[in-house]
């Protein structure tokens, strides 16, 4: 565990009852400590978020190329199932499988609307529940 990640874990009680003693015997005195602890949490917290992307990027950069695609696929498709056939090319086990959600807008107007010249449009948004299924070997992307 890093200098700062020990410094953001620090009890957050015990900072604000110094600061509110602080406050309490010389208030002329704690505005500038207060700017100060701010300034150096804002600058620990950007330090730390500096550490996780290069820590990320050594990970990616140790990968092999087989290892980037195959992040690649499982992010963008799902993981395979071996039991299943693609209904396209006939192949089994090269399917990868993924739980998505599907929004469609539909937006319609009535007859009246365009004949009396009134607004009587209407959106209607649904959200379906979908399996995505993804055939590495053909590339074909179809929804159950």
């Amino acid at each position: 565990m890093s200098f700062c990640s020990k410094l953001l874990n620090m009890p957050a009680i015990l900072l604000f009852a110094v600061l509110i003693f602080i406050c309490y015997k010389t208030p002329m005195v704690a505005i500038p400590i207060l700017v100060v602890l701010v300034v150096l949490f804002i600058l620990i917290v950007i330090y730390n978020n500096i550490d996780k992307k290069e820590e990320k990027n050594k990970k990616l950069l140790a990968m092999s190329p087989e290892e980037l695609h195959e992040r690649h696929l499982t992010k963008n498709f799902g993981l395979v199932n071996q039991h299943l056939i693609c209904p396209h090319c006939q192949v089994k086990g090269m399917c990868r499988v993924k739980k998505e959600i599907r929004t469609m807008v539909s937006k319609s107007s009535g007859k009246a609307g365009g004949v009396l010249k009134i607004n009587t449009k209407s959106t209607a948004i649904t959200s379906n529940n979908v399996t995505q299924h993804h055939c590495v070997n053909c590339g074909t992307t179809w929804d159950v």
